[in-house]
């Protein structure tokens, strides 16, 4: 089963891969609660491309994507017009 759990506020980038690693084997978050654990916004381009939350293959990919994957994870089920996505780990 995928678990929910409410995000608390943690800046940033290291917030997130705390928030992470303390997480169960996925998470499922809707973009709000991906907001709150960075601290800010996601760009508009998240919530209309795909691409963007794509896990990369080795050498390219965003340096976002590649920050969740070197922690361990990889996303999985994502609905743009939900703005949710499950983090899952790899």
């Amino acid at each position: 089963p995928l678990h929910r759990r409410p995000a608390p506020h943690v800046q940033g980038g290291k917030g997130m891969h705390r928030w992470m690693n303390a997480a169960g084997p996925d998470w499922r978050a809707s973009f709000a609660e991906v907001e709150a654990v960075l601290g800010f916004r996601l760009p508009d381009s998240a919530r209309r491309h795909p691409a963007w939350w794509a896990n990369r293959k080795s050498g390219s990919g965003h340096s976002h994507a590649r920050a969740w994957q070197e922690a361990g994870w990889q996303t999985g089920d994502l609905n743009l017009t939900a703005e949710t996505v499950v983090f899952e780990r790899a």
